[in-house]
């Protein structure tokens, strides 16, 4: 019996292990609602900000929740923060919503540059990037999503959810930019849960030694 009780222990040790510290490699998903552009600034439509992102391509999915403002009714530009620089390649736009002119557009490694309102092609990687002037239409209710795709130098180089950074420019140019990094879940509580199934099944093998 004490042989099972080790090995249960053992196996909530792994557990507990895993759930501290999540492989860098594996997906990032991940959800953000916000109230105008963040911040408490106003301007941009109440929306909810979802990402997906792998080792080889990133999705950006804008849910409009709330009314659309007059003159903040187009998204010209948008980004994602998600990886150390100098590890991005090969990157392209491979879906964007209808509208979306891939002739015309900037697709970088960059920010959102808070004048003209686009990519900023400055070649920090730590961003990718996607805009065209004047955009596309938005209206309550509807959802937008773009996908990127591209090359990790270091696919293990994904950031923690808490360095995921997401960004959208709502006309006008000069203003109404959501630039909001997503938290990161406490990682104090995620060994706690670990901890707490370790104690709880080696409680459930004791009984089970001492009813034996």
């Amino acid at each position: 019996m004490s042989r099972k009780l080790v090995l249960v222990s053992l196996i909530a040790v792994v557990l507990a292990v895993s759930f501290a510290a999540p492989a860098k490699a594996d997906p990032i998903v991940g959800t953000l609602a916000l109230t105008g552009c963040g911040g408490g600034a106003l301007g941009c439509p109440d929306a909810t900000y979802s990402f997906n992102i792998t080792s080889t391509s990133a999705t950006l999915t804008i849910h409009i929740d709330g009314a659309v403002p007059v003159g903040g009714d187009h998204i010209i530009a948008v980004n994602l923060g998600f990886t150390p620089a100098n590890n991005i390649s090969g990157l392209t736009l491979a879906s964007a919503p209808a509208g979306w002119d891939f002739a015309n557009d900037i697709i970088a490694t960059s920010q959102i540059n808070s004048v003209t309102g686009l990519c900023k092609v400055d070649g920090k990687s730590a961003f990718i990037c996607a805009s065209f002037d004047p955009g596309i239409t938005i209206a309550q209710g509807e959802t937008y999503a773009w996908t990127w795709n591209y090359t990790l130098a270091d696919p293990t180089k994904i950031a923690a959810a808490g360095n995921v950074h997401i960004g959208a420019n709502y006309d006008p140019k000069e203003g109404w930019i959501v630039s909001q990094t997503i938290p990161e879940p406490s990682s104090l509580s995620l060994l706690m849960t670990g901890l707490i199934g370790l104690f709880g099944l080696a409680f459930v093998s004791r009984r089970q030694l001492f009813n034996n």
